[in-house]
């Protein structure tokens, strides 16, 4: 619940060319936020997965993003 998103966010956006480890796999992947519309079908899953997300939400008034990765 940090007022500013984390450094890794922030490292997102320079460059969204990242590496995933996936058990011993690594894999190349292309990072990005998530639109309006699809955080607001993700969110509450997510939540459903990790309750403590909406405990953090509360905490901040700054939107937690969603990041989704998707294979390069």
């Amino acid at each position: 619940g940090m007022s500013h998103h984390p450094l890794w966010f922030t490292n997102i956006e320079v460059n969204p060319r990242v590496e995933v480890e996936v058990g011993n796999e690594k894999l190349a992947m292309t990072a990005r936020p998530a639109t309006v519309a699809e955080k607001a079908a993700l969110w509450p899953k997510l939540v459903a997965m990790y309750p403590s997300y909406a405990d953090y939400q509360k905490r901040t008034r700054r939107d937690i993003p969603v990041v989704l990765l998707t294979a390069r």
